[in-house]
């Protein structure tokens, strides 16, 4: 590319860093050449592999990267550009009688300035045409806005300017904005030639509002996600610059769902599903449905839903699909439609259990881990970054005769507010139906990183309001029962709920009802044992726990029967004869091992010895037997991650007083639970005996976060590095009495740090044995040597990335 300017003539210029730019002169003039070559390109096809299938890139379209671009301008600044478009624009934005009129007339009825600048958006969004009609002069300006009102189109910088010339009749003054809907403007070379679309920004009310009528269905203040978060310049005739759009959307987000069950004969069975919108998705489906008729899109629809059908058997289609108008944006879009799915009967426990992780899932990506929304290692944390404002809500109907359970004389709710949120969820039989509804409102976009604990727990509670646990999907799984009084699953996971929530006696009764309905389930027996124990009924415990076990005498069996019991302290002999030989026989199998039989089992067998030891001492613990009880559990706590059994240890070192070693085990106990989830009694009494401990909440907060870095220092020892090697590496090892290392082989083929296999076997694994019976233990573990003339790190995994060490090794 050669530029050919007068010798004196003052250029802004700006290249990318790969294209090479020489400059000469020749006489008069200055002569700038560029040159660059592009070897690789993407084609249409491979710009579709990389779009991403959801609403921003939907309404963003298949974007290509930005090609190369040399930018060069004789202005000086960037309020010369927006001085020079302003007086483009000055003459065709005149208010003549026909605008007057015309605004006069939309704007009827109105007092406000907010509805009379509302009412004009929409009008000339609706009424005004988009053609582009960029050549000539025309490429930069507009044609007289009395113009535009006569033809009934235009392009961006036309309908920009009829918007502007209506809102000055009515006596708001509002700027044309100047953008780039396709990539950042580079604001050190101010040029015309970086903007390819026009917007309009009116003061309201002390307020800027930010308007783009080319949109044609966007909300009054929408913006398109291209055009959000982009520098822009205000052409104002008085002063003009650079200036950020808005990066969240001026109108809060709303996603408003309700799903009705529909009685249908046979084995059809059919909801009706209603949401109402406001956003992006709104937008989307505006244009989409302006696009095509309800019937084509229905067809649509019904096309995708019969691929999904061939690919997942099932039978699923749509029919009665209607929407408000697309063109009326002043209320959020709705859509309703009833989908049928023939071959599955009526709905069941099953599809209810399987949807609310789904629901979890979207809560929980509303409703951010502190740390995913903006948390960092080390130093102080930031604060926490939410989408504003925002509202989701979910009601599910049920059709009911009557009301489940004592649902018409007590409706089920809970309220949560904070000043960055609020959730509401109830359940309440209407005389005809269920309605079982969440709701969750985001108002602030920041939550201080000072008040990460409320926010935390607001977290967490919101999440726990959607367990099986909770009160009002218990409701909902009372429903589930009265319309198939025979599903066996709903009993069972109703009574699990009540008894999460220690509601032992109603427990009982569903739990009965499902053993009944599923004979030889051990699901049911067992939770019907434990809610036997709670409602103090310990003989039809003890008699239950030993049906279980005369159906399966696993070690898993023995070990659940031998826990609860221990847990209650009561039967203690038989909770540890039980114990002992759960204990026994994965010991016993385990000796049987050698590199050569190493497989996933192993790992399963590693890890079901760590619950089998921890119910061993936990049992001794209750018996007051505390050096027993140390002992089996603190060699459990060495090979898994399991919380419970890092309570029980903590618990253990207050007993014997060992403050310090109960707080190390409180700590790490606690830095295993994802924000993602409630915390179970067990860390919950962890939380608070290390608030105890330590003096406080924040203060055990704090030691959780510091904690979160390492979990691996209980298992963990230094190796010698002595041909000063750099790496990492995994190695299956057999760990023998004594804690020696017996047999260890290298996984990772080509890792540099194979050859430390004699150092790790030489050294003693933090691997306890805390009885004469097990004389062999499968572990893999991962080397690292972070330097040459540094020791290396072994540490032992525990079970789940063990299994996965296991398998690369078989494979190898």
């Amino acid at each position: 590319m050669d530029l050919n300017v007068p010798r004196g003539r003052k250029l802004k210029i700006k290249a990318p860093p790969d294209v090479t730019q020489t400059v000469r002169d020749e006489g008069d003039r200055r002569i700038y050449h560029w040159s660059t070559s592009t070897l690789k390109y993407s084609t249409q096809a491979d710009l579709l592999k990389q779009f991403r299938f959801n609403v921003t890139t939907l309404l963003e379209g298949v974007r290509p990267e930005p090609p190369r671009q040399i930018v060069f301008s004789t202005f000086e600044s960037w309020g010369e550009i927006g001085k020079w478009y302003s007086q483009l624009e000055e003459d065709r934005r005149a208010v003549t009688p026909e605008i007057r009129a015309q605004a006069d007339t939309i704007t009827k009825g109105e007092s406000s300035d907010a509805g009379k600048a509302e009412a004009l958006y929409r009008w000339v969004a609706e009424n005004i045409r988009y053609v582009s009609l960029s050549f000539g002069l025309g490429r930069y300006q507009p044609h007289a806005a009395s113009e535009v009102l006569t033809n009934r189109y235009g392009d961006c910088k036309d309908k920009s300017t009829l918007l502007e010339a209506m809102l000055q009749a009515e006596g708001m003054h509002a700027d044309p904005v100047l953008v780039n809907s396709t990539r950042d403007i580079d604001p050190d070379v101010p040029t015309p030639q970086q903007f390819d679309h026009v917007i309009t920004l009116l003061s309201l009310d002390g307020k800027k509002v930010w308007l783009d009528s080319t949109t044609g269905v966007g909300p009054f203040g929408y913006l398109l996600p291209q055009l959000r978060g982009k520098n822009a310049l205000v052409a104002s005739a008085s002063a003009s610059e650079l200036e950020m759009t808005p990066s969240d959307l001026a109108i809060p987000t709303i996603y408003k769902l309700e799903v009705k069950e529909n009685p249908e004969s046979g084995d059809t069975r059919s909801v009706h599903f209603a949401l109402d919108t406001r956003g992006d998705l709104e937008v989307l489906l505006r244009l989409g449905f302006m696009q095509l008729p309800v019937a084509q899109m229905t067809e649509m629809l019904n096309r995708g839903a019969q691929q999904a059908n061939n690919a997942t058997g099932s039978n699923v289609s749509f029919r009665d699909v209607k929407t408000s108008d697309p063109l009326d944006t002043r209320q959020p879009f709705r859509l309703e439609a009833t989908l049928s799915e023939t071959g599955r009967g009526s709905a069941n426990t099953d599809e209810l259990t399987k949807d609310l992780p789904a629901i979890r899932s979207l809560v929980n990506s509303i409703l951010p881990e502190p740390r995913q929304a903006g948390g960092n290692a080390g130093g102080a944390q930031p604060n926490i970054q939410l989408k504003a404002p925002e509202e989701f809500s979910l009601t599910l109907v049920i059709p009911l005769p009557s009301a489940p359970g004592n649902a018409a004389s007590k409706p089920e709710s809970s309220h949560m507010a904070t000043n960055f949120a609020v959730f509401d969820d109830s359940a309440q039989w209407d005389g005809t139906a269920l309605r079982a509804t969440w709701h969750l409102k985001i108002v602030s976009s920041e939550v201080p990183s000072s008040r990460s604990g409320e926010y935390e727990e607001f977290r967490r509670s919101v999440l726990s309001a959607l367990n099986t646990a909770s009160p009002v999907v218990a409701y909902l799984f009372e429903a589930r029962i009265m319309t198939n009084p025979h599903d066996g699953n709903a009993y069972l996971t109703l009574g699990d709920s009540y008894l999460a929530g220690h509601e032992y006696e109603a427990a009982v009764t569903n739990l009965e009802k499902a053993a009944g309905l599923l004979p030889f389930s051990e699901p049911a027996e067992l939770s019907l044992a434990r809610a036997y124990l709670g409602a103090g009924q310990d003989d039809k415990a003890v008699a239950t726990f030993k049906q279980m076990i005369a159906m399966d005498r696993s070690a898993n069996t023995l070990n659940n029967a031998a826990y609860f019991l221990g847990d209650k302290s009561t039967h203690m002999h038989l909770a540890e004869k039980w114990a002992k030989s759960a204990v026994t026989q994965v010991e016993n199998e385990l000796n049987r091992s050698d590199l050569g039989s190493i497989q996933t089992r192993s790992a399963q067998l590693t890890g079901s010895l760590a619950a089998d030891w921890d119910t061993l001492g936990w049992i001794k613990f209750r018996e007051g037997d505390l050096s027993g009880a140390e002992k089996y559990i603190h060699a459990a706590w060495v090979i898994a991650n399991y919380t419970d059994v890092g309570y029980h240890l903590g618990t253990v070192y207050e007993a014997l007083n060992r403050k310090d070693e109960a707080i190390e085990a409180y700590t790490q106990t606690l830095a295993l639970v994802p924000d993602s989830r409630s915390l179970s009694d067990d860390e919950r009494a962890a939380k608070r005996n290390l608030a105890s401990l330590l003096g406080g909440d924040s203060l055990a907060d704090e030691r959780v976060q510091q904690a979160r870095a390492d979990f691996h220092s209980r298992r963990s020892i230094q190796v010698d590095n002595p041909n000063h090697l750099t790496g990492s590496g995994r190695f299956i090892l057999i760990i023998g009495s004594g804690s020696k290392v017996e047999a260890i082989r290298a996984v990772d083929r080509n890792s540099p740090v194979n050859q430390l296999g004699p150092e790790v076997q030489s050294a003693s694994m933090p691997q306890p044995f805390p009885d004469g019976t097990l004389q062999k233990m499968p572990r893999a573990g991962r080397i690292s040597c972070p330097g040459a003339d540094r020791a290396c790190t072994f540490t032992l995994l525990p079970p789940v990335p063990a299994a996965r060490v296991f398998e690369s090794a078989r494979s190898d």
